[in-house]
């Protein structure tokens, strides 16, 4: 309070980098804000404050230069960028300002050395555990934009020594332990060519760590409203940590016996992701927390959700006829209760709208394809006549146009899945094909990646991106 006094006073003497920094905690404070019951004008009104926010914190960063002069407040004004520029950009592409952001991000914090161990270094304790909390929350953003942007991780997992924090929180350690973990045995190019066995051991560590803290994150602190967030924060990192290893086997558990088990983790996580989402938007005991933290929701978990609920929708599309009618009944109320928040959100959120959109439009053909008789041509007796996840892969919900210049990064996100071609799935094209990835992988013998590859995805993402109604 006494930096904001003394703005107010004199604001001649207020460093440009702080008053950046004072835009991007209101930027977040408004956008947690906005309420979709709020009328129309009020809703562009605050929309437009927001946008001219955004591009105050854009104009004080530039001339403070944080990302030439390396200092732990700079670093600070960078993530607080991230986490505003992640809300969504009209006039932009998520990855196209948000990834580049959190780069800078990362370089800055290696030339400071946070990428190593401070304990190599002469600091207090205290200090020590700061350095390794600041590198936590970076490591666990750079998890973050690799799953849901397709994109490589920033960090190199031999380019870092930091070990998890050791003191603080009972989530700041027990996120940094199960990030960690997924770090230095995942990778974008490497998941489609592990032995099997491995990817089954990763998950079992990855569940492991989680069943071990999962109840102390959830009485970190006397604050309920916190601890929900957290416990919320902590288990969906969880999820789609045990997606993203298993996505590449999913698409034969239908086919072989040996995957099966990768497919109903990938469903069951996806499911709970979406229950997690209808909880935290209805239900009384988070009102405080969506006040609170809506921000935080939309920008670093709603992708998520939106990717688990496509792919929800098209493995329901593919497998409707083989699932028993209560399992069936099952996920169609979780994917309405999903649409419903979603409709509410779309209203708020700058990106939101034309996903949703796709999501609703996905749900009427999960109705049409359950109201025709089962199909039996006896394709499926072939593990290829289906592209697999390894090359059909689908993009984030914030896809990039092929003029964008991380329009290859749709070609590796892991977290959408078809089964099958689009043109089999639906009339309209929305199929989930990217081009194959720039450095080959070589297949094991547990999985082979038929190289077939379909456009329809691409030209539906490009819909999305355009202004007007799908």
């Amino acid at each position: 309070m006494v930096d904001y006094n003394q703005f107010w006073e004199t604001p001649e003497d207020t460093q440009i980098l702080w008053l950046g920094l004072l835009l991007g905690v209101l930027s977040l404070a408004l956008q947690s804000s906005l309420d979709h019951r709020l009328d129309d004008a009020a809703l562009q009104r605050l929309t437009t404050a927001w946008t001219e926010w955004v591009k105050g914190i854009d104009h004080c960063l530039d001339q403070a230069l944080v990302c030439v002069r390396a200092s732990m407040v700079n670093i600070q004004a960078l993530v607080l960028w991230v986490c505003v520029q992640s809300m969504g950009n009209a006039e932009a592409e998520y990855a196209d300002v948000s990834w580049t952001t959190f780069g800078a991000l990362v370089r800055v914090a290696q030339s400071m050395g946070l990428h190593r161990d401070p304990a190599w270094f002469r600091m207090s304790t205290d200090h020590q555990e700061k350095r390794r909390g600041v590198w936590a929350l970076i490591t666990a953003m750079d998890v973050h934009f690799s799953l849901v942007e397709g994109l490589p991780q920033a960090i190199h997992k031999d380019s870092t020594d930091v070990r998890p924090p050791m003191e603080g929180s009972a989530f700041l350690r027990a996120r940094g332990i199960i990030h960690q973990i997924f770090m230095q045995n995942y990778g974008i190019a490497s998941v489609r060519t592990m032995p099997y066995d491995q990817v089954l051991l990763l998950g079992a560590k990855l569940k492991k760590v989680y069943e071990q803290h999962k109840e102390s994150v959830l009485q970190d602190t006397e604050d309920d409203t916190l601890n929900i967030m957290k416990g919320l924060i902590f288990e969906i990192d969880y999820l789609k940590m045990t997606i993203a290893i298993h996505r590449v086997f999913a698409s034969q558990g239908l086919r072989s016996p040996r995957y099966r088990k990768s497919r109903e983790e990938c469903v069951i996580a996806s499911l709970r992701i979406l229950q997690l989402s209808v909880w935290f938007f209805t239900a009384g005991s988070t009102e405080k927390a969506r006040c609170l933290y809506r921000w935080f929701f939309s920008a670093f978990i709603f992708p998520t959700v939106i990717h688990s609920h496509l792919f929800v929708t098209i493995s329901l599309i593919r497998n409707i006829h083989s699932l028993e009618y209560n399992e069936r009944e099952k996920q169609k109320s979780v994917l309405l209760d999903s649409i419903a928040v979603m409709a509410n959100q779309a209203k708020v959120h700058l990106k939101l709208e034309k996903q949703f959109q796709v999501c609703q439009m996905l749900y009427k053909k999960v109705l049409s394809v359950e109201n025709e008789p089962p199909k039996n041509d006896g394709k499926d007796s072939s593990p290829t006549d289906a592209p697999s996840i390894g090359s059909t892969n689908g993009s984030s919900p914030y896809s990039h146009t092929t003029s964008s210049p991380y329009a290859a990064a749709n070609q590796n996100t892991v977290f959408l899945d078809l089964d099958l071609y689009p043109s089999q799935v639906f009339d309209l094209p929305p199929d989930m094909r990217m081009a194959p990835d720039a450095t080959p992988s070589v297949p094991n013998k547990d999985y082979a990646i038929p190289q077939k590859f379909d456009s329809e995805w691409d030209d539906l993402m490009h819909m999305i991106d355009q202004p007007g109604p799908v």
